[in-house]
């Protein structure tokens, strides 16, 4: 039986199965034998190929130029592997849990890449969990721009409340560093008297 990992969040870089990754053709003839004994080993092998394809570009990503010629032909090597991995992306679509914000979320970025933003943004409105604030922000905003490419997300999302507590954490880190040097003087001077 095939595990099924718990996966995050789908497109953003933290999705990656805890087993080596089977080959596209291995996962294609999987799905069409139906050797997936219930939904979850089905759900785990279109994840499995979902990111076979993703991983294309992800994978390479800071070598990329951002036109969609470039990353379409990194993305599916021929016409045949767009149709499966569209096919996929549908088959995994219909799967997902619309009660769950996890698999709404996916759902999102499913469509995102498919290039229906406008479908992918109502879905993204319908999730409200701040645990996924980050990614609802990161799949948004790359709705509004219009861009339907796998993405590596740095997990940050620009607020006032980010800022402050960077700010704190920052502040705090250096009393703790300028404490610790005086602490550190301190000792040295009583260590060697007032030869310091």
């Amino acid at each position: 039986m095939l595990e099924l990992v718990d996966f995050l969040c789908l497109g953003l870089s933290v999705f990656v199965p805890k087993t080596k990754p089977l080959a596209l053709q291995k996962l294609v003839e999987a799905l069409a034998s139906n050797v997936a004994e219930d939904k979850a080993d089905e759900r785990y092998l279109r994840f499995s190929l979902w990111h076979i394809f993703n991983d294309r570009v992800r994978n390479k990503w800071f070598k990329f130029k951002r036109t969609p010629e470039a990353k379409a032909l990194k993305l599916w090597k021929n016409e045949e592997e767009k149709r499966l991995w569209n096919e996929n992306l549908m088959s995994l679509f219909d799967m997902l849990d619309v009660s769950e914000a996890n698999d709404r979320l996916i759902q999102a970025e499913i469509r995102r890449e498919q290039g229906e933003f406008d479908r992918a943004m109502e879905i993204l409105d319908g999730i409200t969990a701040p645990e996924h604030k980050t990614e609802v922000w990161a799949i948004r905003r790359r709705c509004q721009n219009r861009d339907p490419f796998v993405f590596v997300t740095d997990g940050i999302v620009p607020s006032i409340g980010n800022s402050i507590l960077t700010l704190v954490v920052i502040v705090i880190y250096l009393v703790v560093c300028m404490w610790t040097f005086k602490l550190t003087f301190d000792f040295f001077n009583w260590l060697f008297g007032n030869e310091i």
